[in-house]
């Protein structure tokens, strides 16, 4: 990996001005190239191996288009728009016999789309997540989240508590990333049901470029480049990505950090499409230890539970027991405090079966340490009680 640093006194952006300290400077291979994709707009995630995303091509042909990462090869699967995704179905809008604008989804596999029924009193706008059987989504006449049980048939907004619209919920589902009218957007910690930080970027353009890197890193994009922050909202680091490609619109970071999206404009002009490789990105990450190492572990007791998610009113998935073997494939956002114990909970697959969900650190002998962040949040310390 070449990693330059360059010392920048003063950049003066088209929409504002901000000095730079420092910049690291990353080379990263340009994959393919997608000269008929004019801009990729917003929300985009991949399900079997396929890049979906929202895009406009040169024929004004708005709508989904999907990128098959074993070849690379582009196509245009719906002249609709989509929000999220629920298990591996995209949620999105289009119009019924009579014009009327409504929400469906789409197989991931297939792209067969059927009706997605919601009440009539809410109308989803934008942005749609899972959270413990429930379907998060910005809407309106109310403005701000909506969570909806579709099992019940009712809203349950006692979980969430935000006047914004959300932009990225972190892989734990313990933290959400949302923006209101104002030129910041905020970290709300779900459990606490409590904003945890601001981050005013008034020099930047509030959009749907925020997101979630890991679960203790934020990324907001702007201009070319991309701006890294910790879930308190202090910032860790700036990134500009060496592609030779003359001027990045917009980046859009994959959650597995190894690919991005990059829109630039042209010497006419003229926004293009382009699929870069960001190993170097993940490898900087990984050196300054900001990323987790997959380990295993060995259960130190038995009866401890698995948990769809990291908290204590997660669905109850089953037990592990002392002895049992399982692979560490991820770690919550921050320490959560149960009874006298302190720790993360860790994202395990028990080796013998495949169970897989989260488990309480305690109960985990881990093989080796795991790097923490640069700079941790504030503990969770909300009482609980033994979660065996």
């Amino acid at each position: 990996m070449n990693l330059l640093k360059i010392s920048l006194l003063t950049i003066f952006l088209t929409i504002g001005l901000r000095a730079y300290a420092e910049v690291n400077v990353l080379e990263c291979e340009v994959l393919n190239s997608y000269p008929e994709i004019s801009k990729p707009i917003g929300t985009y995630m991949i399900l079997n191996n396929k890049i979906f995303f929202n895009g406009c091509d040169r024929r004004d042909t708005d709508g989904i288009k999907v990128i098959d990462l074993n070849n690379f090869k582009i196509k245009h699967v719906s002249d609709s728009w989509f929000y999220g995704v629920i298990g591996d179905h995209l949620i999105i809008t289009a119009m019924d016999e009579q014009y009327r604008i409504g929400m469906y989804e789409m197989n991931s596999q297939n792209y067969q789309i059927k009706k997605f029924e919601f009440p009539k009193d809410r109308r989803p706008t934008s942005m749609y997540f899972e959270y413990q059987n429930l379907v998060g989504f910005a809407s309106e006449p109310l403005g701000g989240l909506a969570l909806y049980d579709f099992n019940k048939g009712i809203y349950d907004d006692s979980h969430i508590r935000v006047s914004g619209t959300p932009n990225d919920i972190s892989h734990d589902k313990m933290h959400l990333l949302y923006t209101n009218n104002t030129k910041s957007f905020y970290i709300y910690n779900i459990q606490k049901k409590e904003t945890v930080c601001s981050i005013d970027i008034d020099y930047y353009a509030v959009d749907e470029s925020a997101f979630f890197i890991t679960n203790e890193i934020v990324a907001y994009t702007a201009n070319g480049r991309l701006i890294l922050f910790n879930i308190k909202g202090k910032e860790i680091g700036e990134f500009y990505f060496d592609c030779s490609i003359p001027y990045k619109q917009d980046i859009w970071i994959f959650h597995d950090i190894n690919k991005a999206i990059f829109s630039y404009r042209n010497e006419d002009d003229i926004l293009c499409t382009y699929l870069i490789d960001t190993t170097s990105f993940r490898d900087w990450l990984d050196e300054n230890n900001l990323l987790f190492r997959p380990t295993t572990a060995v259960l130190n007791d038995s009866r401890v539970r698995v948990r769809e998610n990291p908290n204590l009113e997660a669905q109850h998935l089953g037990f592990l027991y002392e002895g049992d073997e399982v692979e560490v494939l991820d770690r919550s956002g921050i320490k959560v405090q149960i009874g006298e114990m302190n720790d993360w909970w860790y994202k395990i697959k028990r080796k013998s079966d495949g169970l897989e969900g989260w488990a309480y650190g305690p109960f985990l002998d881990l093989a080796e340490e795991q790097g923490a962040i640069t700079a941790p949040v504030k503990e969770d310390s909300s009482a609980g009680r033994s979660e065996r």
